[in-house]
């Protein structure tokens, strides 16, 4: 859940935007930030970059960046980095966790073969022999 604090120093930082960079900002959006900021918390620095931000700031202003400031190109950069990032958390965790379902599948296939001591031979007859041999057990009886 992100943090008050949060909404409260995002809510400070579009009060410091030019309008024109706000009006790309859905209205809804930026009631709802000031809707859920602590009216408690007091920012005391007078400039944005003497300021300190929380992790979900960072968070919630890369959204807006992303989702209504940045150009189409920009935004194409981002969404290509992001998917790198995450290929490689991927690759980090398979590497990690060593996780190959195939593989761990095979070895037990392997293991399964190599402990049988004889095979079980499945004679196979023709549809027509079996049903001759069906009848033939008919009248036997």
């Amino acid at each position: 859940m992100i943090c008050d604090i949060a909404y409260t120093q995002v809510n400070y930082i579009l009060s410091k935007m030019s309008e024109e960079l706000k009006s790309k900002i859905p209205i809804d959006l930026i009631e709802f930030i000031k809707e859920n900021d602590n009216k408690q918390y007091q920012i005391d620095s007078e400039s944005i970059s003497d300021l300190e931000l929380h992790e979900d700031t960072k968070k919630i202003l890369s959204v807006i960046y992303t989702d209504y400031l940045a150009t189409e190109e920009e935004r194409k950069k981002i969404k290509n980095r992001e998917r790198i990032l995450e290929l490689r958390k991927e690759e980090e965790k398979e590497k990690k966790y060593d996780v190959d379902v195939f593989a761990n599948r095979k070895n037990s296939i392997q293991e399964n073969t190599n402990n049988r001591t004889g095979l079980m031979v499945v004679k196979k007859e023709k549809w027509y022999k079996v049903l001759f041999n069906r009848i033939r057990k008919l009248f036997r009886l």
